[in-house]
Protein backbone atom coordinates (compact mmCIF):
# COMPACT_ATOMS: atom_id res chain seq x y z
CA UNK A 1 0.00 0.00 0.00
CA UNK A 2 1.38 3.39 -1.03
CA UNK A 3 0.34 6.79 0.27
CA UNK A 4 1.56 10.30 -0.53
CA UNK A 5 1.09 13.18 1.89
CA UNK A 6 2.43 16.58 2.92
CA UNK A 7 3.85 17.35 6.36
CA UNK A 8 4.81 20.86 7.43
CA UNK A 9 8.30 21.44 8.79
CA UNK A 10 9.10 23.77 11.66
CA UNK A 11 9.02 26.78 9.30
CA UNK A 12 5.63 25.89 7.87
CA UNK A 13 7.02 24.59 4.57
CA UNK A 14 5.37 21.47 3.21
CA UNK A 15 7.55 18.37 2.95
CA UNK A 16 6.58 15.75 0.38
CA UNK A 17 6.31 12.30 1.97
CA UNK A 18 5.79 8.83 0.50
CA UNK A 19 4.70 5.90 2.68
CA UNK A 20 5.08 2.38 1.29
CA UNK A 21 5.29 -1.23 2.32
CA UNK A 22 3.68 -3.60 4.79
CA UNK A 23 1.13 -2.05 7.15
CA UNK A 24 1.83 -4.89 9.57
CA UNK A 25 5.61 -4.74 9.20
CA UNK A 26 7.83 -5.25 12.23
CA UNK A 27 9.06 -1.63 12.17
CA UNK A 28 8.98 1.63 10.22
CA UNK A 29 12.12 2.41 8.23
CA UNK A 30 12.72 6.10 7.52
CA UNK A 31 15.02 6.79 4.57
CA UNK A 32 17.00 10.04 4.88
CA UNK A 33 18.43 11.23 1.57
CA UNK A 34 21.66 13.07 0.91
CA UNK A 35 22.56 16.53 -0.28
CA UNK A 36 21.11 17.80 -3.54
CA UNK A 37 18.96 14.73 -4.21
CA UNK A 38 15.43 13.69 -3.23
CA UNK A 39 13.44 10.82 -1.76
CA UNK A 40 14.52 8.52 -4.62
CA UNK A 41 18.24 9.23 -4.05
CA UNK A 42 20.85 9.20 -6.83
CA UNK A 43 20.36 6.44 -9.43
CA UNK A 44 17.13 5.46 -7.64
CA UNK A 45 19.02 3.95 -4.72
CA UNK A 46 16.15 4.55 -2.29
CA UNK A 47 13.65 3.10 -4.75
CA UNK A 48 15.61 -0.15 -4.75
CA UNK A 49 16.14 -0.16 -0.98
CA UNK A 50 12.43 0.41 -0.44
CA UNK A 51 11.45 -2.41 -2.80
CA UNK A 52 13.73 -4.79 -0.92
CA UNK A 53 12.31 -3.86 2.49
CA UNK A 54 8.59 -3.47 1.71
CA UNK A 55 7.61 -7.06 2.46
CA UNK A 56 8.84 -6.81 6.05
CA UNK A 57 8.63 -3.11 6.91
CA UNK A 58 6.66 0.09 6.51
CA UNK A 59 8.85 2.56 4.58
CA UNK A 60 8.79 6.35 4.84
CA UNK A 61 10.64 8.46 2.28
CA UNK A 62 10.59 12.26 2.09
CA UNK A 63 12.17 15.24 0.34
CA UNK A 64 14.11 17.72 2.44
CA UNK A 65 12.90 21.31 2.11
CA UNK A 66 14.09 22.90 -1.11
CA UNK A 67 14.40 19.58 -2.92
CA UNK A 68 12.19 17.18 -4.83
CA UNK A 69 8.52 18.04 -4.37
CA UNK A 70 8.94 19.81 -1.03
CA UNK A 71 8.56 23.54 -0.52
CA UNK A 72 11.46 25.82 0.35
CA UNK A 73 14.46 27.37 -1.38
CA UNK A 74 17.64 25.39 -1.99
CA UNK A 75 19.83 28.37 -1.15
CA UNK A 76 18.26 28.59 2.32
CA UNK A 77 19.02 24.96 3.15
CA UNK A 78 21.53 24.01 5.83
CA UNK A 79 22.43 21.04 8.00
CA UNK A 80 20.60 22.71 10.88
CA UNK A 81 17.45 23.26 8.83
CA UNK A 82 17.54 19.66 7.63
CA UNK A 83 17.61 18.44 11.24
CA UNK A 84 14.37 20.34 11.80
CA UNK A 85 12.83 18.64 8.77
CA UNK A 86 13.87 15.21 10.03
CA UNK A 87 12.66 15.95 13.56
CA UNK A 88 9.19 16.78 12.22
CA UNK A 89 9.10 13.62 10.07
CA UNK A 90 10.14 11.38 12.97
CA UNK A 91 7.55 12.97 15.26
CA UNK A 92 4.85 12.22 12.70
CA UNK A 93 6.07 8.63 12.24
CA UNK A 94 6.11 8.04 15.99
CA UNK A 95 2.55 9.34 16.41
CA UNK A 96 1.18 7.65 13.29
CA UNK A 97 2.51 4.11 13.59
CA UNK A 98 3.37 3.32 17.21
CA UNK A 99 6.01 0.84 16.05
CA UNK A 100 9.79 0.56 16.37
CA UNK A 101 11.56 3.09 14.16
CA UNK A 102 14.69 2.37 12.14
CA UNK A 103 16.65 4.86 10.01
CA UNK A 104 18.76 4.44 6.92
CA UNK A 105 20.60 7.71 6.16
CA UNK A 106 22.76 8.29 3.09
CA UNK A 107 25.69 10.66 2.56
CA UNK A 108 24.85 14.10 3.99
CA UNK A 109 21.76 12.52 5.54
CA UNK A 110 24.13 10.71 7.92
CA UNK A 111 25.31 14.02 9.36
CA UNK A 112 21.74 15.33 9.64
CA UNK A 113 20.69 12.18 11.51
CA UNK A 114 23.75 12.22 13.76
CA UNK A 115 23.39 15.92 14.57
CA UNK A 116 19.72 15.46 15.46
CA UNK A 117 20.61 12.34 17.49
CA UNK A 118 16.95 11.36 17.90
CA UNK A 119 15.77 9.33 20.88
CA UNK A 120 13.78 6.09 20.69
CA UNK A 121 15.28 4.92 17.39
CA UNK A 122 16.13 1.23 17.67
CA UNK A 123 18.45 0.85 14.67
CA UNK A 124 20.35 3.28 12.44
CA UNK A 125 22.50 2.74 9.36
CA UNK A 126 24.81 5.56 8.26
CA UNK A 127 25.64 4.93 4.61
CA UNK A 128 28.74 6.61 3.08
CA UNK A 129 29.13 9.10 5.92
CA UNK A 130 31.06 12.34 5.42
CA UNK A 131 34.74 12.58 6.32
CA UNK A 132 35.56 13.47 9.92
CA UNK A 133 36.88 16.85 8.73
CA UNK A 134 34.38 19.43 7.45
CA UNK A 135 37.19 21.51 5.95
CA UNK A 136 38.48 18.57 3.93
CA UNK A 137 34.96 17.70 2.79
CA UNK A 138 34.21 21.30 1.74
CA UNK A 139 37.42 21.39 -0.30
CA UNK A 140 36.40 18.19 -2.10
CA UNK A 141 32.96 19.63 -2.85
CA UNK A 142 34.58 22.82 -4.15
CA UNK A 143 36.75 20.85 -6.58
CA UNK A 144 33.79 18.76 -7.70
CA UNK A 145 31.59 21.81 -8.32
CA UNK A 146 34.31 23.52 -10.34
CA UNK A 147 35.07 20.34 -12.30
CA UNK A 148 31.42 20.31 -13.39
CA UNK A 149 31.63 23.90 -14.62
CA UNK A 150 29.90 25.37 -11.60
CA UNK A 151 30.87 28.23 -9.31
CA UNK A 152 31.86 27.98 -5.64
CA UNK A 153 31.21 30.92 -3.31
CA UNK A 154 31.51 30.52 0.47
CA UNK A 155 29.89 33.89 1.07
CA UNK A 156 27.29 33.95 -1.71
CA UNK A 157 25.38 31.50 -3.91
CA UNK A 158 27.27 28.51 -5.29
CA UNK A 159 26.00 26.92 -8.51
CA UNK A 160 26.42 23.14 -8.80
CA UNK A 161 25.48 21.35 -12.06
CA UNK A 162 24.47 17.86 -10.88
CA UNK A 163 24.95 14.63 -12.80
CA UNK A 164 21.13 14.36 -12.93
CA UNK A 165 21.09 17.45 -15.15
CA UNK A 166 19.62 19.67 -12.43
CA UNK A 167 21.26 22.85 -11.21
CA UNK A 168 21.69 23.07 -7.44
CA UNK A 169 21.91 26.44 -5.67
CA UNK A 170 23.84 26.48 -2.39
CA UNK A 171 23.69 29.42 0.00
CA UNK A 172 26.41 30.52 2.40
CA UNK A 173 24.34 29.27 5.34
CA UNK A 174 24.97 25.70 4.19
CA UNK A 175 28.76 26.08 4.31
CA UNK A 176 28.52 27.79 7.70
CA UNK A 177 26.49 24.94 9.17
CA UNK A 178 28.87 22.39 7.65
CA UNK A 179 31.94 24.11 9.10
CA UNK A 180 30.46 23.89 12.58
CA UNK A 181 29.94 20.13 12.44
CA UNK A 182 31.92 17.80 14.68
CA UNK A 183 31.28 14.50 12.88
CA UNK A 184 33.14 12.16 15.22
CA UNK A 185 31.48 13.67 18.27
CA UNK A 186 27.92 13.53 16.95
CA UNK A 187 28.28 10.00 15.55
CA UNK A 188 29.68 8.82 18.89
CA UNK A 189 26.72 10.38 20.67
CA UNK A 190 24.29 8.60 18.36
CA UNK A 191 26.13 5.29 18.86
CA UNK A 192 25.51 5.64 22.59
CA UNK A 193 21.73 5.55 22.20
CA UNK A 194 20.97 3.15 19.31
CA UNK A 195 22.17 0.05 17.46
CA UNK A 196 24.41 1.72 14.87
CA UNK A 197 25.98 0.44 11.65
CA UNK A 198 28.21 2.56 9.40
CA UNK A 199 28.83 1.42 5.81
CA UNK A 200 31.67 2.78 3.69
CA UNK A 201 31.91 2.42 -0.10
CA UNK A 202 35.46 1.41 -1.04
CA UNK A 203 35.32 3.10 -4.46
CA UNK A 204 33.46 6.21 -3.28
CA UNK A 205 34.05 9.04 -5.76
CA UNK A 206 32.57 11.67 -3.41
CA UNK A 207 33.98 10.70 -0.01
CA UNK A 208 37.67 9.78 -0.17
CA UNK A 209 39.57 7.59 2.29
CA UNK A 210 40.89 10.38 4.49
CA UNK A 211 39.48 11.15 7.94
CA UNK A 212 37.33 8.00 8.07
CA UNK A 213 39.35 5.59 10.22
CA UNK A 214 38.52 7.61 13.34
CA UNK A 215 34.95 6.30 13.15
CA UNK A 216 36.19 2.74 13.65
CA UNK A 217 37.26 3.60 17.19
CA UNK A 218 33.77 4.60 18.34
CA UNK A 219 32.35 2.25 20.96
CA UNK A 220 29.12 0.46 20.03
CA UNK A 221 29.60 1.23 16.34
CA UNK A 222 29.79 -1.54 13.76
CA UNK A 223 31.86 -0.46 10.75
CA UNK A 224 31.48 -2.24 7.41
CA UNK A 225 33.37 -1.66 4.15
CA UNK A 226 31.83 -2.79 0.84
CA UNK A 227 32.83 -2.53 -2.80
CA UNK A 228 30.89 0.16 -4.59
CA UNK A 229 30.60 3.79 -5.65
CA UNK A 230 28.98 6.53 -3.57
CA UNK A 231 25.51 5.44 -4.70
CA UNK A 232 26.39 1.78 -5.29
CA UNK A 233 25.49 2.16 -8.94
CA UNK A 234 26.94 -1.18 -10.08
CA UNK A 235 24.18 -3.84 -10.01
CA UNK A 236 26.28 -6.46 -8.20
CA UNK A 237 27.55 -3.93 -5.64
CA UNK A 238 24.05 -2.59 -5.02
CA UNK A 239 22.64 -6.06 -4.50
CA UNK A 240 25.21 -6.85 -1.80
CA UNK A 241 24.78 -3.41 -0.22
CA UNK A 242 21.00 -3.73 0.05
CA UNK A 243 21.33 -7.27 1.38
CA UNK A 244 23.47 -5.94 4.25
CA UNK A 245 20.88 -3.26 5.00
CA UNK A 246 18.06 -5.78 5.05
CA UNK A 247 19.97 -8.26 7.23
CA UNK A 248 20.79 -5.57 9.77
CA UNK A 249 17.19 -4.44 10.06
CA UNK A 250 15.77 -7.98 10.18
CA UNK A 251 18.15 -9.43 12.77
Amino acid sequence: MEKSLRIKNELGEELDVLVEGNLDGKAVVVLVHGWGTDKNETADLFVDISKSLQEDFRIVRFDFSGYGQSQGKQEEASITKYTGDLRRILKWVENEFRKPIYIYAHSMGTMVTSLLSPDNIEKVILGVASNNSPGHYIERIKKRIESKGGTFDLDGISIYPRTSGQIQKIGSVFWQSLKQLKPLEIVAKLAGKTNLLMIRAKQDEIIDNQFLDEYKQISNLRYLELDGSHSFVGPADRKIFIKEIKNFFLN
